[in-house]
């Protein structure tokens, strides 16, 4: 508590009442996540371990926020979210920890088991399965993206929903139309 307390003042955190609010949920968040950790089973391997490994001719470059190892001997991934959990089923095409499992295997020589995303605000960890089939999507699907990237192939893709609050609005040529 006291490195929260020191952190959260260095942050620049004032004393509104919504920032005192957050602070609470964040201080029993924590006290909370303490008491969740001395029951789980796996120990920790590694804290924000990098990774680095090549998709073809392109360099992917990570950090897991933790590795665990568990009782059986296989490692699980966890990366810390804060925002709304999501299910399993939301998550079921989301490349993240596709990409750090292929990390670990690429750069660490390290079979993963699990992988996980923990919702630290909601103590909820939600563990997401890949089939090969699914890192192979996500491995020609970097591929692609990185293709597009050195074509210099920025097709924009309008969105009610994000392009009002878009940086580059103003620049878009989607946004003329």
């Amino acid at each position: 508590m006291q490195l929260f307390e020191s952190s959260w003042r260095r942050s620049g955190f004032g004393d509104s009442d919504d920032e005192r609010q957050f602070r609470r949920r964040a201080r029993s968040s924590l006290r909370d996540y303490w008491e969740a950790d001395q029951e789980r089973e796996g120990e920790p391997a590694w804290f924000e371990r990098s990774f680095s490994f090549k998709i073809g001719s392109h360099l992917l470059r990570g950090r897991v926020d933790r590795v665990d190892q568990l009782p059986g001997g296989g490692y699980e991934l966890i990366d810390y979210k804060t925002g709304r959990p999501k299910t399993a089923e939301d998550l079921r095409q989301d490349i993240q920890l596709s990409i750090y499992q292929m990390g670990a295997r690429e750069s660490w020589q390290l079979e993963t088991s699990a992988q996980s995303y923990y919702y630290v605000l909601d103590n909820e960890k939600v563990p997401v399965e890949h089939s090969q089939e699914q890192l192979d999507r996500v491995r020609a699907t970097v591929s692609e993206i990185g293709e597009g990237i050195m074509e210099q192939a920025f097709e924009p893709r309008p969105s009610p929903e994000i392009c009002p609050h878009c940086d580059y609005r103003i620049i878009c040529p989607a946004a003329e139309k």
